[in-house]
């Protein structure tokens, strides 16, 4: 399936570029393009949701043995769990480990912590997961949210291509890129996070809604390429950004 999506987005690049200035750098184009997995969120109540699947706020699915992390001597807040084999087809550049279950922890979202305890990435076997409640009840009666997923494109800037076309490369852009939504990988939607080398999720705390209600803007996941690709999540960085 990643093959046919991008034999998919390969084919649509090539019409958009045809007889423009942009057609002399269709290879610069493929090197300057990343994978934007929108999250699609559906609200339901806790206890509906089956075990094991991608979802965002509730009780987590995590190993029985699993140390719930603390901050300041209270418990992370319970943030999103993807099973990667969900999540695999719509990685089109395999920038994702293709198994497992990536859960996310913080300890307030929607506000900026220097303490490195504030926030926690974990990666676990999808193999004998048990639901799981936050210590003091944290996630009892959240609403949670099952995810469904969506691959679009988005353009990083490239100089070259710019001045070759910078009309066309525009237009190119607001077709194809991601824009504001919660999401995995892509580009942050925020100016002010761009300058680090990959977004691994952000999230749209207007998608949320309760219990978070009183924070807008989003809250980001950031994670180095190379990290990443060693799946070295305890390198995850956060950032918080306003509307």
């Amino acid at each position: 399936m990643k093959k046919a999506a991008r034999a998919i987005f390969e084919t649509y690049l090539k019409a958009q570029i045809l007889g423009t200035p942009l057609e002399h750098y269709e290879e610069v184009l493929y090197e300057a393009v990343v994978a934007h997995i929108n999250i699609h969120l559906e609200s339901v109540s806790n206890q509906h949701i089956p075990h094991g699947i991608s979802r965002i706020l509730g009780s987590p699915d995590l190993p029985d043995k699993f140390d719930w992390p603390f901050c300041q001597g209270e418990p992370l807040r319970f943030i999103a769990q993807f099973n990667l084999e969900e999540v695999a087809p719509y990685d089109t550049f395999e920038k994702l480990p293709p198994t497992g279950m990536l859960s996310f922890f913080h300890y307030e979202l929607g506000e900026l912590h220097n303490d490195l305890d504030a926030w926690r990435v974990c990666l676990h076997p999808l193999e004998a997961l048990v639901r799981r409640s936050s210590p003091h009840r944290l996630n009892q009666n959240e609403k949670s949210f099952r995810t469904s997923f969506e691959t679009v494109y988005e353009f990083i800037y490239n100089e070259l291509i710019i001045q070759s076309g910078e009309e066309e490369f525009l237009r190119l852009a607001r077709h194809s890129g991601g824009g504001k939504s919660t999401h995995l990988l892509g580009i942050a939607s925020d100016i002010s996070s761009c300058d680090r080398d990959g977004i691994l999720l952000e999230i749209d705390m207007e998608d949320l809604g309760y219990p978070i209600d009183r924070y807008f803007g989003t809250a980001v996941f950031g994670i180095d390429s190379s990290d990443l690709q060693e799946q070295r999540f305890d390198k995850v960085w956060t950032e918080v950004t306003r509307d």
